[in-house]
């Protein structure tokens, strides 16, 4: 694959509840992927400068919003409730966590190693926020934490 410039506009941000195949999300923006960890410095006597650095608690947070869903069919609302089957989404008391997997590309290029795309799975969204204000689209914006993120340059599949 050759060096390339890459423009927002053009990504796609697939979701779906973790073992499912991801589906396209059909309108998502302002998206965010970060690979982080844990730092620890090794300093040892009768030396100033650090001897060894380790990372541990890896972790992969993903943001994004989703500006157009289905309020009937979403799978964002079994966050509320990870064993809901039919009707209403509650709020269950239960401990058990929804988990998700995500898949964006950076493009939308067919071509075998013409694309960047990041798997971010095992993630689970601390909240469900609903920011509604005057003049503006209301989208959901979801903050995620994934256990696992790999990057790959595999051809975008609609």
């Amino acid at each position: 694959m050759a060096e390339r410039t890459w423009f927002g506009n053009h990504g796609v941000v697939k979701f779906a509840l973790k073992g499912e195949t991801p589906a396209v999300v059909s309108l998502a923006k302002d998206l965010e992927v970060t690979a982080t960890g844990e730092y620890e410095e090794l300093y040892a006597l009768g030396s100033t400068i650090r001897q060894d650095v380790a990372i541990h608690t890896k972790k992969a947070t993903v943001k994004f919003k989703i500006m157009k869903f289905d309020p009937s069919n979403c799978d964002l609302w079994m966050m509320l409730d990870p064993d809901h089957t039919t009707g209403d989404y509650e709020m269950a008391s239960t401990s058990k966590v929804q988990m998700y997997d995500v898949e964006v590309y950076l493009d939308r290029t067919s071509s075998a190693g013409d694309n960047v795309k990041l798997t971010i799975t095992d993630v689970y969204f601390e909240n469900l926020p609903f920011s509604v204000n005057e003049t503006e689209w209301i989208g959901l914006e979801l903050d995620g934490v994934g256990a696992g993120l790999k990057l790959s340059n595999e051809a975008y599949t609609p």
